[in-house]
């Protein structure tokens, strides 16, 4: 969400406190926001680590507290003007939860700082499962073979392509594509018919027929 306007939680005599979900231990804002600023300074509190790592992830909560008071309603959710100890809205923990903080934010996060985040990180398939609401699963069937076409239906492609072509206003392409569709198919010669045997004839037949021939 877009932190349009600066809301109460911004302020400096602000007292607000709370527990943060990662690490268990009671912070103030206006703290949170030092070491916000800090980071995006290039300059990360020491002492710190783990919370750069949270922030460099989008994964701190201060960040998505700063998203809820934009929210209509919620200009004043996180501010007083005395010390006490306030309670995250569920909105920012379902946000914070999903977040995964990758290996290249760790670096340099001690080993028990390490384990608060991992302990307020929802598993990948709960995540995954708490966005598929509404939704009904199928089996997907197998791919269908496409038949081959008949000869009829390519032609009927060949004109669409001639048309689509001719409105796209690229005459060369209008008439390549008019030139294929209108090519006719070459016509294969048929295999030529033998000539009907002749009828054998007996020697006697064949010594009658040379006399007859003869005379």
């Amino acid at each position: 969400m877009l932190i349009t306007k600066q809301t109460a939680l911004f302020r400096a005599d602000n007292l607000f406190r709370f527990v943060c979900p990662i690490f268990q231990h009671e912070t103030e804002a206006r703290v949170c926001l030092k070491l916000r600023e800090l980071m995006y300074r290039g300059t990360p509190h020491e002492k710190r680590p783990g919370c750069a790592a949270c922030i460099g992830a989008s994964k701190c909560p201060i960040m998505h507290m700063m998203a809820d008071t934009q929210r209509e309603d919620r200009h004043n959710a996180y501010f007083s003007a005395t010390p006490v100890v306030g309670r995250i809205s569920d909105w920012v923990m379902k946000r914070i939860a999903p977040i995964v903080v990758l290996e290249r934010h760790l670096v340099g996060v001690p080993p028990g700082q390490r384990a608060g985040i991992e302990r307020c990180t929802a598993g990948r398939h709960e995540s995954a499962r708490s966005m598929m609401t509404d939704v009904e699963v199928t089996e997907t069937a197998p791919p269908r073979r496409k038949a081959p076409r008949p000869a009829a239906a390519a032609a009927s492609d060949a004109v669409d392509a001639t048309v689509r072509a001719a409105q796209s206003g690229d005459l060369s392409a209008a008439v390549t594509a008019a030139a294929s569709a209108s090519r006719p198919e070459p016509i294969k010669p048929k295999p030529a018919t033998p000539p009907p045997a002749a009828p054998k004839m007996s020697l006697l037949e064949l010594a009658r027929m040379r006399k007859e021939t003869a005379a």
